[in-house]
């Protein structure tokens, strides 16, 4: 296992999770949380996820980024998001929704596991960063092209006289 991610927290299926130190079933672990953003589109950014033994990343119920391959040891993803190390994935193109905690992030986190040495715990840590470009509003456009029309009058009647 990497070390922890900076400024992030480990989260599993039990309170000693750690990443070592449970041991679940096999299976699918599912771990949400909700957050408020200014509505829209074009959110681009980037999520440095650790999971054992992968995971998926959803969005409002739409997978962004998918699971990864484990492989042939069962136990970190052989591509995609792993727990050898924090996978930095970029996302962009993301729509959002307004209001408090109107979008909800879900990472389903694949638990295949081969049990060695009674360390095999099932969670993610995670730490995500999205943002959107500024578009400017109609008000500034409008201002912003009469000005290039005004500039280009000028330019055509100097071109005139001369």
């Amino acid at each position: 296992w990497a070390n922890a991610l900076g400024n992030s927290t480990w989260i599993g299926n039990a309170p000693t999770a750690g990443p070592v130190g449970t041991d679940p079933a096999w299976g699918y672990y599912q771990y949400t949380t909700q957050f408020t953003a200014v509505g829209g589109t074009g959110y681009s950014g980037t999520f440095d996820v650790m999971a054992d033994d992968t995971a998926e990343i959803l969005l409002n119920g739409v997978v962004i980024v998918p699971f990864g391959a484990l492989g042939s040891d069962s136990h970190c993803a052989d591509s995609g998001i792993s727990c050898r190390g924090g996978d930095m994935v970029p996302v962009s193109g993301l729509s959002l929704l307004s209001g408090p905690g109107a979008n909800l992030l879900t990472f389903v986190v694949e638990q295949a596991g081969t049990q060695a040495l009674n360390q095999d715990p099932s969670g993610l840590d995670f730490t995500a960063t999205l943002a959107t470009s500024a578009v400017p509003e109609p008000t500034s456009l409008a201002l912003l092209g009469t000005g290039l029309v005004s500039a280009a009058s000028l330019f055509y009647r100097k071109r005139q006289i001369a």
